[in-house]
């Protein structure tokens, strides 16, 4: 890992010359030059992690974006036409009402229709 180091030297000058004197001086192992210095080390930005990071966070962006413009299985079986996803149920099963041939040619109707549709 590589690291930055920033030293700040400081010192009580009338005039830039007279700093970059006491600042020679300080460099040159006079400490009691009256200079103050700071050093601030920090890790430097690993560009690597950061392109990696960034193309992360652009793909689950894309995602998110790409997933509200793509429809729902629900909304396709919509727009087919003789497809339905729910389907009251029907009365034959009521015997009170509907005769037992009704039914009866009903469930023929229905089977010869289903074996039509395999047929295609």
């Amino acid at each position: 890992m590589r690291f930055k180091t920033t030293i700040q030297l400081v010192s009580d000058a009338q005039d830039k010359s007279e700093a970059l004197d006491l600042v020679e001086e300080y460099l040159a192992g006079n400490i009691v030059s009256g200079v103050d210095m700071r050093c601030v080390t920090k890790p430097l930005p690993n560009k690597a992690k950061m392109a990696g990071m960034a193309v992360i966070l652009l793909a689950v962006v894309a995602g998110i974006f790409a997933g509200s413009y793509i429809r729902h299985p629900q909304n396709i079986l919509r727009t087919l036409p003789g497809v339905s996803a729910v389907q009251s149920p029907l009365r034959t099963s009521d015997i009170t009402h509907r005769s037992p041939e009704f039914k009866k040619e009903w469930q023929d109707r229905q089977t010869k229709e289903a074996l039509d549709q395999i047929k295609r």
